[in-house]
């Protein structure tokens, strides 16, 4: 009896330990029938997991001549080399279509004791990355293999993507391997040409360290400067190039030009006048004078400007309107008359806008002055002689009228305006401006 008790007591033990040791280790995963099977499997579906039917698969060794072997996916997408010759360098795998790729694969191999010794996964592949995939390992045992498929046309955007980037870099490359070997001078020449005018102007101050008297070099950095909207430097350097190059052109119109931008046209008179003895062909010098001169309220010197500007350049149009205009404020009525005429003359079909863009050049400006309104004032009415219906010569003339205190004229022009342009989004505002103006 005592013998028996034993047993039991042991058996009762072992069966106890055996049940611990069953609930603290997991239950291992049951193999698919695939994975259990000596061979190649696989699946191919597309990336919303669709099976794609009818996709040719191909297997050939990763080195010597073996042949190449093939097989089509049934209407789930499955394929099936049941008989694989053994390669111990493995085989390279794809597919033949000329309508989808491999974007995504997971391969799989096992031994005979089906332990796992290839796991490679990826999802990323575009048409033109298909030799990426790795060697299958199949030598022997089992292998599956899962392909997710896209359709070629409908990543030709993402190849052309990769393409370009990969131009770019090719040509970033080429670009900073020449770019090593450009001197300061030239890389702002490339700057300028860029128009990154801040990287410019840094790279001519290095070019002047070591030749600090290089009047083009000097230019350079001051219009670069200027192009970067730092005009106070560009004054500085300006006037540092005016020591070494006295008699450069361009520079005293650009200081001008400068200087208007800050509300201090009147102080570039001096070299403007210099300008104009160097460049007297140049137009933009005269103009800009004539407009420091009435700025500085040098009106006595504005009409000897201008008659310097027609005798320079004879046929130009801004100086002969400007010559009528000074000879209307004159009373000289036939000499601006002759002047208007020779305009219109040369270009008759536009001659109306000619008019409103002279009166809407001085209507625009900071500082307007009466003067400059009354002058506006005989742009807009030689406008509306050539075209009575001018609805935006009649807007801006009602408005140099309002500004000179002629209110009733001013009406009739807002009144007009509204007439021929009712649908303008200022016909709101020329409206009430009207009805507040006395009849």
């Amino acid at each position: 009896m005592r013998g028996t008790r034993r047993v039991t007591i042991l058996l009762a033990a072992t069966v106890a330990v055996a049940l611990v040791l069953l609930a603290s280790t997991p239950p291992a995963r049951a193999l698919s029938l695939w994975e259990s099977r000596n061979g190649v499997y696989g699946k191919v579906h597309d990336e919303e997991g669709n099976p794609v039917p009818g996709i040719k698969v191909w297997l050939k060794p990763a080195t010597g001549t073996g042949a190449t072997l093939t097989a089509k996916t049934n209407r789930k997408g499955i394929f099936v080399f049941p008989r694989v010759e053994f390669f111990k360098d493995g085989y390279r795998v794809g597919i033949d279509s000329d309508t989808w790729f491999i974007r995504g694969f997971h391969l799989r191999t096992r031994r005979l004791s089906h332990e796992i010794w290839q796991d490679d996964k990826y999802d990323g592949l575009l048409p033109g990355q298909q030799d990426r995939m790795p060697v299958l390992q199949y030598r022997g045992g089992n292998a599956t293999i899962e392909f997710t498929v896209a359709r070629i046309e409908d990543y030709q955007e993402k190849l052309a993507q990769v393409q370009r980037a990969k131009e770019a870099r090719a040509r970033a490359e080429v670009a900073e391997k020449r770019r090593k070997k450009m001197s300061p001078a030239e890389l702002g020449d490339e700057a300028m040409a860029l128009g990154n005018f801040k990287e410019a102007a840094e790279q001519y101050g290095k070019a002047l360290a070591e030749h600090p008297d290089d009047a083009d070099l000097l230019w350079k950095r001051v219009q670069a400067l200027g192009r970067a909207g730092d005009t106070g430097a560009a004054l500085r350097e300006a006037r540092k190039l005016l020591q070494v190059d006295p008699e450069r052109r361009g520079v005293r119109l650009w200081m001008a030009r400068w200087m208007q931008e800050s509300g201090q046209l009147q102080f570039a008179i001096p070299y403007l006048e210099k300008e104009r003895e160097l460049s007297p062909e140049d137009a933009r010098v005269h103009k800009l004078l004539v407009e420091a001169y009435r700025a500085a309220g040098q009106q006595d010197k504005v009409k000897e400007a201008v008659e310097k500007w027609l005798a320079a350049i004879p046929d130009d149009t801004e100086a002969m309107l400007e010559m009528a205009q000074i000879k209307a404020a004159e009373g000289d009525a036939a000499g601006a008359e002759e002047l208007f005429k020779k305009v219109a003359e040369k270009d008759p079909e536009n001659a109306d806008k000619l008019y409103y863009n002279v009166g809407a050049t001085i209507m625009n400006r900071a500082d307007l002055t009466k003067a400059d309104r009354e002058r506006a004032v005989v742009a807009f009415e030689k406008a509306l002689e050539i075209n009575p219906n001018y609805a935006k010569a009649h807007l801006q003339l009602g408005y140099a009228l309002l500004g000179l205190g002629r209110l009733k004229e001013a009406r009739a022009h807002f009144e007009k305006f509204v007439e021929l342009a009712p649908d303008s989004p200022e016909a709101k505002d020329a409206r009430a401006l009207a009805n507040e103006l006395p009849k």
